[in-house]
């Protein structure tokens, strides 16, 4: 019994690593001069998952809006990548991704995007491999984070009886 409740203890410990890391956001905004500290968006009405803790202001907002709107003229694919990578620089977890105001967008972003677009997907193969925003996981909303570590915990539960 005692090494299960040790493997609980540590499950535990982890998610409440990942809980915090999750929720703590300490990144500075780089796409703002000088620097500033994300803050809540309340009149961002379109990149709402990170609008509590956001880098972003509301003609940032309005300008990804915009660029996703003309996304949806192509498709419902285009439109969903444009609004993912247009709304990514507000996300403060993503700020190590950008330089000089702008994200550094990873090669396999840009095919998506490109793909779903039908834009030339050659034109990303300068784009970098590693150090980049990449979309994987990109903004994940709160609620959705609280589920799967609820159900983390109920299956970490599930294995002790």
């Amino acid at each position: 019994m005692k090494p299960i409740l040790a493997l609980f203890a540590l499950i535990l410990s982890l998610m409440s690593l990942l809980f915090i890391a999750n929720f703590v956001q300490a990144q500075q905004c780089k796409n703002r001069n000088p620097f500033t500290n994300s803050s809540a968006c309340s009149s961002c009405t379109f990149c709402t998952a990170t609008a509590s803790s956001s880098c972003c202001s509301a003609v940032d907002d309005n300008l990804a809006s915009a660029s996703a709107n003309a996304a949806k003229l192509i498709s419902t694919q285009c439109y969903d990548q444009v609004r993912m990578s247009a709304c990514a620089i507000c996300d403060p977890k993503n700020q190590q991704y950008v330089v000089n105001g702008t994200l550094v967008v990873c090669k396999s972003a840009c095919q998506r995007l490109a793909s779903a677009c039908g834009g030339a997907t050659s034109a990303c193969d300068s784009m970098p491999t590693t150090d980049c925003w990449s979309g994987a996981f990109s903004v994940i909303p709160k609620m959705e984070m609280l589920v799967a570590m609820m159900m983390m915990s109920i299956g970490v539960l599930m294995m002790m009886f």
